[in-house]
C-alpha cells in the first residue's frame, strides 16, 4: 500500500501498520545527479502539470475542454495529435508505484499499447514539456522495475517499452524510445546509494 501526500509530495509506505516515508524516483535522481531546479520558472512546472491532469481527466472522459487554459490547449492539442497518428490506446495513467526492493516510489504518466499488439507488451511513456534530458531515461526505468514488480506479484508479467513523449508549445510532438538496458542497472545502484547513504556517515 502506498499514499501519496500533494501537499508536501511526500510518499508513504504502509509497512506492518506503520507509515513509512519512501522516496520518489525524482528525489533519487535529483540528489544523485546534482539537479538543480532552482534556476527554473515556476510557471513552466505550473504548465506541466496542468497538461498532465488535463491528460489524466481526457482518459477518465472527465475534460470540459473549454475550461482549458489557452497555455495548456497547444500541448493537450499536440497530445491527441499524438493519439491519433499512432493508434495509442491508454490502459493505465497516473499510477502510483512502489518497490519495496528497491524502496522508492513514484507515479507514471502512462502505459498502453501502440498499433499491432505484440503479446504481452507495454508501452510505458512519460510526457514531457520541456526539453529533452539524458535523464529521463534512468526516471523511465525507475517507473518501469516498478511497474514489472508489480506486475508480477499479480502474476501477469510483462515486457515493457520505455519512452518520453515530447511535446512542445505549437503542438508539435516526438516520441523519444528509451533503448538502453543499462539504465536499469543505473537506476538500481543510485537507489541503492540513496537510501543506504546514512549507513556510511
Amino acid at each position: 500500500m502506498i499514499t501519496f501526500i500533494e501537499s508536501s509530495h511526500t510518499y508513504l509506505a504502509e509497512i506492518d501498520g506503520t507509515s513509512i516515508s519512501v522516496p520518489s524516483v525524482s528525489s533519487i535522481l535529483t540528489e544523485m545527479l546534482g539537479l538543480d531546479y532552482a534556476k527554473i520558472n515556476p510557471f513552466y512546472a505550473d504548465r506541466g502539470t496542468a497538461v498532465h491532469k488535463a491528460i489524466e481527466l481526457t482518459h477518465e472522459d472527465n475534460l470540459d475542454e473549454s475550461s482549458v487554459d489557452e497555455e495548456v490547449k497547444p500541448f493537450l492539442d499536440g497530445y491527441f495529435d499524438f493519439l491519433e497518428k499512432t493508434k495509442f490506446e491508454p490502459m493505465l495513467w497516473e499510477r502510483r508505484l512502489f518497490s519495496k526492493r528497491l524502496w522508492v516510489a513514484g507515479t507514471m504518466d502512462i502505459v498502453g499499447t501502440i498499433g499491432f499488439q505484440i503479446l504481452n507488451q507495454r508501452h510505458l511513456i512519460d510526457i514531457k514539456t520541456g526539453q529533452r534530458q539524458k535523464w529521463h531515461q534512468l526516471q523511465t526505468a525507475g517507473y518501469a522495475l516498478m511497474l514489472s514488480e508489480e506486475m508480477e506479484r499479480q502474476k501477469t508479467p510483462i515486457k515493457i517499452e520505455r519512452h518520453c513523449l515530447y511535446i512542445d508549445k505549437n503542438s508539435k510532438w516526438k516520441l523519444d524510445p528509451h533503448n538502453n538496458k543499462s539504465d536499469f542497472s543505473v537506476f538500481e545502484a543510485m537507489a541503492t546509494v540513496y537510501n543506504r547513504k546514512g549507513d556510511y556517515r
